[in-house]
């Protein structure tokens, strides 16, 4: 008797913690969404280890991909581009191209007050390596599109945390195209 209640008592806990998991991972693409933010995250702390080497200096924003590459290891380490495998620069909700991220050539970290509202890499379609854009806030991200069903844009800040913001927390720009 004691073994059939616990049964039905672990039962009843996978089913309520399914109910509350799945509309979550539902909603935003949920494991796609975790490998984006994971490459993100990876990227900032990248950048992060790279400033430490370099004075303080971000990378090259026209080479950043190949300034981090030292900086990326373990299960984030670079694949050559010809490799199966995605990497850290290509996110699965991008259908269309092998890079998925950019990088924001107006960033200096001696000039951010507030690193925790500043993006240093952001989620891109333009599907360049070593894409960079000048980005100066975060409503500036709504010239870009997204390739996150919904439109949503996951980005890095300069102390690495990393944010998922929803169309609504993006401003339209009067000068979006």
């Amino acid at each position: 008797m004691r073994t059939v209640l616990g049964a039905i008592l672990l039962l009843v806990i996978c089913v309520v913690g399914l109910a509350v998991i799945f509309p979550v991972y539902y909603r935003r693409g949920g494991s796609r969404e975790a490998f984006c933010l994971s490459n993100l995250h990876a990227l900032s702390n990248a950048a992060r280890m790279y400033s430490l080497d370099h004075k303080g200096r971000l990378p090259n924003a026209s080479t950043w991909m190949d300034d981090l590459r030292p900086y990326l290891t373990g299960k984030y380490a670079y694949r050559s581009p010809s490799s199966e495998n995605p990497d850290v620069f290509h996110c699965p909700d991008d259908k269309k191209h092998q890079y998925s991220y950019a990088m924001n050539s107006n960033l200096r970290l001696a000039d951010v007050p507030e690193p925790a509202k500043a993006v240093l890499f952001f989620d891109s379609d333009s599907g360049l390596r070593n894409a960079h854009v000048p980005i100066s806030t975060i409503s500036d991200l709504s010239r870009y599109r997204s390739h996150h069903e919904g439109g949503w844009h996951i980005v890095a800040h300069p102390d690495g945390d990393v944010e998922v913001l929803a169309p609504a927390q993006r401003p339209e720009s009067p000068h979006a195209p």
